[in-house]
């Protein structure tokens, strides 16, 4: 039987399970259990534990480079707070299509507008133009379609397999 069969069978079961309230629902107090069991099953695995280091100890120094520090010149001061005052005024539909409009992750626009980074000049002057001409954001949209198709590279055609005599 192939995999997506049984799990549409699965799912079949564990529904009428439900639905005739033979089904266990699980408190959080058993979630909670559980979960510690599993944590720590996960935590005894060391090679795992030792990868999941690995990749915080690079995303912390990705982080320490563009986190604001606590010696800021004024006007690194004066940045963060136009930036945060001007993002609240751009309209979005969501934080998510800001961040795409502005090019950045969603992650590092919530930290921008917590007022964690100092923005570049650059990003601070779209930011304010954003703000004041609103009509910005579709040309904005119309430049990132555009880099977007501009930057679609078709696959290299395949060779024809050589044959040798051996």
């Amino acid at each position: 039987m192939d995999p997506e069969t049984q799990r549409t069978i699965a799912g079949q079961g564990g529904r009428t399970a439900h639905r005739l309230g033979r089904a266990h629902i699980f408190s959080s107090e058993e979630a909670q259990k559980a979960g510690k069991r599993g944590g720590a099953a996960v935590a005894a695995d060391r090679s795992h534990m030792s990868n999941i280091a690995r990749k915080g100890t690079r995303s912390r120094q990705t982080r320490a480079q563009i986190v604001r520090t606590q010696n800021h010149t004024p006007e690194d001061r004066i940045a963060v707070e136009w930036a945060k005052a001007r993002l609240a005024t751009i309209k979005t539909r969501n934080r998510r299509a800001l961040a795409k409009l502005l090019g950045l992750s969603p992650s590092f626009l919530q930290r921008l507008a917590l007022g964690e980074l100092v923005p570049a000049r650059p990003l601070l002057a779209l930011i304010h133009m954003l703000s004041v001409n609103p009509e910005m954001g579709q040309a904005l949209e119309a430049f990132w379609r555009d880099y977007d198709a501009a930057i679609q590279v078709p696959p290299p055609a395949l060779e024809p397999p050589t044959v040798s005599d051996g």
